[in-house]
């Protein structure tokens, strides 16, 4: 099975997570989305996720250079070194690399308890001065995110932080649940019956599809059925509502 961005964001999330201060963040609207955000009081971090190194990631990784104070790259680990003119590019414009070992086998007893362990620092990101106007954005496309903290998306694991992507999952989860009573069910047909969606996203399909995929699966399962993905609601969730 070829691997996927989406397999990076565990490890990643975990390792960010060892400082406390750091809060994380995803598909924050700031213009455009970056995989991940993490704030550490008024410090902001960028992180574009890939499953290898080229010009467009690069590209990507350059546009937040003076919008941010730190950018990094993330990719798999390589076999082979890191091409030396776009390392040398790297760090010139103070951008860095993070590398995750997606190994198997005997590794991954290792990685399960502390996934924090598969990511190196391959390449330092440099410290960027951020003016007050990119700041004043960045407190504003913050307040409707997914917050992921404590294995929590779309919500402040000490309680009582609603976010509106939150609001949106709770309105998600009840139509599933209740109105749907587990049944299997299309993007489109959530859409038609949640309005939160449309109102929340530029591209309310992509990115409720990418959210009950790959961040809401204590709850919700998804399922191939006629060449579609389908979803409905499983139970078994720790953070409901």
């Amino acid at each position: 099975m070829a691997m996927k961005e989406a397999d990076l964001f565990e490890p990643l999330k975990c390792f960010f997570a060892q400082d406390p201060g750091n809060k994380i963040y995803t598909e924050v609207d700031i213009g455009r989305r970056p995989d991940l955000v993490i704030k550490n009081g008024n410090i902001i971090t960028v992180v574009e996720m890939k499953t290898s190194l080229s010009m467009t990631v690069m590209e990507q990784a350059f546009r937040w250079k003076h919008k941010v104070h730190y950018v990094y790259i993330a990719i798999p680990k390589r076999k082979q070194h890191i091409n030396w003119y776009a390392e040398r590019c790297l760090r010139r414009d103070g951008i860095g690399i993070l590398e995750i070992d997606m190994r198997g086998g005997r590794y991954e007893r290792i990685y399960r308890d502390h996934p924090e362990t598969r990511v190196t620092v391959l390449l330092p990101a440099k410290l960027h001065r951020l003016k007050d106007f990119w700041i004043k954005n960045w407190e504003r496309g913050l307040d409707d995110i997914y917050l992921v903290e404590n294995n929590v998306a779309g919500g402040h694991a000490g309680g009582g932080y609603n976010t509106s992507y939150k609001v949106m999952i709770d309105e998600v989860r009840r139509f599933l649940k209740y109105s749907k009573k587990g049944e299997w069910t299309t993007v489109n047909e959530i859409l038609d019956h949640v309005e939160r969606p449309h109102t929340h996203y530029a591209a309310p399909r992509s990115s409720l599809f990418k959210a009950l995929r790959e961040i809401e699966t204590d709850w919700c399962e998804s399922k191939k059925i006629n060449g579609r993905i389908h979803f409905r609601y499983s139970g078994g969730e720790k953070n409901a509502s």
